[in-house]
């Protein structure tokens, strides 16, 4: 089925904005609600870049955490060359968002 919309989302601030679409539960994806979302549309205001935020580069790793762990109990790759370049990206992702989640939050006590 064909959809559109028109939205106008003002942005105090840079960013990323996304569309995302959530369905009905499936059974095949361990019953979680079935998922869509497009890539991310940066957006710079006022020509500065986006700052990181410590809680969303926390929440990555934690995502990125659960992914490694469906890649190892799922575990099905046509060979396992996949597997293991897959995880090996899966782990320089958490690295680099773990990274920005100590840079914006020492562990000295940072404010949130």
């Amino acid at each position: 089925a064909d959809a559109s919309f028109k939205i106008t989302a003002p942005m105090t601030g840079s960013g990323w904005v996304a569309l995302r679409a959530v369905g009905a539960s499936d059974a095949e994806q361990l019953g979680a609600a079935a998922q869509a979302h497009t890539g991310a549309v940066y957006v710079e205001v006022g020509g500065l870049p986006m700052k990181p935020v410590a809680e969303s580069a926390a929440r990555f790793v934690v995502w990125i955490d659960r992914l490694m762990q469906l890649v190892e109990m799922r575990n099905n790759f046509e060979h396992p060359a996949q597997k293991t370049q897959t995880m090996q990206l899966l782990r320089r992702g958490r690295a680099f968002y773990a990274q920005r989640a100590a840079e914006v939050m020492p562990e000295s006590g940072g404010s949130r």
